[in-house]
């Protein structure tokens, strides 16, 4: 089981991010090395419009918000993670054309693959309701039960929370055996800047949102928590993020992980 529990992180992370319908390039490529810890004081205008009309029609009326883009069917993400040991590694993530309603975020990642499906509601609210993945021989099949909340709806202020909790229960299959699993999962996000504006000499992004999402997963006797803190930029889904993962086994050893990502490609359909 301790393979199987290497991708539940996957799972529950796939799924972080944001981007927009709104730019004209079909691709365009961002250097995010430097200056993006920029000053998240909340001197900013909280109370902006933020456009959250998209045009992408589920079948039941409901539409993603732009800053989480889950129904721009074609968009391709690139992103680049840096380790605590020092490795890097290059990975995308993907939409999938909508089906029953719902959307596919496909991700790929150091060799693992997975898929998470979506929902999103009439206020704009956005809910994971579960998905797949492959990873070491392993593939799972999951679902929330309920769905978990990655959006609550309406237009990020400063300050905006709220809590996501609940069973991840599915199946497991590799080197010739099987079995059920479940999980519990929760996560809290808190809004800590809205609207805001970065200037990065060649281009100037605006609509930027900060984050931080506190996690956790209870794995069979395991318990795997994540604290986040990112920035999603307008279009751009997740601009910077960074994870300090940390794992604590059920015989009371304690191990910690943190990496930084940035996005640096992102290409329209």
């Amino acid at each position: 089981m301790t393979a199987l529990r290497s991708i539940l992180p996957i799972l529950l992370c796939a799924a972080c991010f944001n981007p927009s319908d709104d730019d004209t390039a079909d691709t365009a490529q961002f250097d995010t090395d430097a200056d993006t810890d920029t000053d998240t004081d909340a001197d900013t205008d909280t109370d902006a419009d933020t456009d959250t009309d998209a045009d992408t029609d589920t079948g039941s009326g409901a539409s993603c918000p732009d800053f989480f883009p889950a129904d721009v069917e074609g968009i391709v993400w690139t992103y680049e993670t840096t380790r605590d040991d020092g490795s890097v590694v290059v990975w995308t993530q993907s939409v999938y054309p909508a089906s029953a309603g719902r959307f596919t975020l496909h991700s790929e990642i150091d060799g693992a693959t997975s898929n998470l499906y979506y929902q999103c509601g009439d206020d704009q609210s956005v809910e994971a309701l579960g998905g797949d993945a492959l990873s070491d021989g392993i593939s799972t099949e999951f679902t929330y039960t309920p769905a978990l909340t990655f959006w609550a709806g309406g237009a990020p202020t400063v300050g905006t929370s709220w809590t996501s909790s609940g069973q991840q229960s599915g199946t497991w299959r590799g080197f010739g055996a099987a079995g059920t699993f479940t999980n519990t999962v929760s996560a809290s996000w808190v809004v800590t800047g809205a609207d805001l504006t970065y200037d990065l000499g060649e281009q100037t992004l605006t609509g930027c949102h900060h984050y931080t999402r506190q996690a956790s997963t209870v794995s069979d006797g395991s318990i795997i928590t994540t604290a986040e803190l990112g920035i999603y930029c307008g279009s751009l889904y997740g601009l910077v993020w960074t994870d300090v993962v940390t794992t604590t086994e059920a015989g009371g050893a304690v191990l910690t992980g943190e990496s930084f990502t940035r996005l640096i490609d992102v290409r329209f359909p």
